[in-house]
């Protein structure tokens, strides 16, 4: 992982329903699972590898405590580094995912990088948000399926977004 000022690109990464699906791990289709101490969780160990070998600014955008995203990213040594944004107190009459959308939108601002958003909770409302705020910006948006995180073809449009943008 490249620090921002290195790095052409933004990754910026939600945890659960994307690298941690819903699923049980008896249905997922994932390649790998791991157990933590603090209950099953799985993740796809090629999925954190491959995104771990993009040259990119890590960025955790979620309502995860930062503690929490420690914990879990020290388990997952390819994406071990990253910042993590920081959400205002989560309140309970705004959506969560409209907190993570002004999130990203102050820190996009500073300054306006090319940029890959990914999220499960995001929907066709905040893409359309994303796109207006950032027409001048090149930008990806992915929502995986909670239940199974990032699939093959969001990866490889990952990869190929930042291939593009380095």
């Amino acid at each position: 992982m490249a620090n921002r000022a290195e790095a052409r690109t933004d990754l910026i990464l939600d945890t659960d329903g994307v690298l941690l699906p819903y699923a049980p791990i008896e249905s997922a289709r994932l390649p790998f699972v791991v157990t933590r101490l603090m209950g099953v969780e799985h993740y796809a160990t090629e999925v954190v590898s491959r995104l771990g070998k993009l040259s990119v600014n890590l960025v955790w955008l979620t309502t995860a405590h930062p503690s929490d995203v420690l914990f879990m990213t020290d388990r997952m040594n390819d994406l071990k580094d990253g910042h993590h944004l920081g959400l205002p107190r989560l309140s309970l009459w705004r959506p969560r995912i409209t907190q993570k959308l002004n999130a990203l939108i102050l820190y996009e601002a500073t300054p306006a990088r090319p940029f890959v958003w990914v999220d499960d909770e995001i929907a066709e409302i905040e893409i359309a948000k994303v796109d207006e705020k950032f027409v001048d910006t090149p930008h990806l948006v992915i929502v995986p399926d909670r239940n199974i995180g990032l699939d093959e073809q969001q990866l490889s449009s990952i990869e190929q977004f930042v291939a593009n943008h380095s």
